[in-house]
């Protein structure tokens, strides 16, 4: 059975997968508001999003916050070849069980509480 979704890359899915990615698209509007762009996505099991202020230096104290909480994320600066032009994050979601993509993003808002 497949789903059917508005990204290509989900289309061809398990409807699971699709699940995940708009949970974890909803959870990140509903726990951190506008302080996040969700970019498009062509490929893959992940989410980038770009931080709508901040720039460089919330990349390295929000990636630092996270990964002190335990928390996998990826500074999108590192996928730049040269010179990166937008900071903000990579999240995988492949491995993560839909009950999961909650959790880890209260622990995430509770980690920036104050920052945001």
């Amino acid at each position: 059975m497949r789903c059917h979704a508005p990204q290509a890359h989900l289309a061809a899915r398990p409807c699971k997968t699709r699940r995940e990615y708009e949970q974890l698209s909803e959870k990140l509007r509903h726990h951190f508001g506008d302080a996040f762009e969700q970019q498009p996505s062509v490929a893959g099991l992940h989410l980038c999003v770009t931080f709508t202020r901040g720039g460089a230096r919330l990349e390295r104290e929000f990636t630092r916050r996270a990964r002190d909480a335990g928390i996998g994320i990826e500074a999108l600066s590192g996928y730049f070849a040269g010179a990166p032009t937008h900071h903000g994050w990579v999240l995988g979601y492949g491995g993560v069980t839909v009950d999961r993509i909650d959790e880890g993003l209260r622990r995430l808002r509770t980690r920036l509480a104050g920052a945001l």
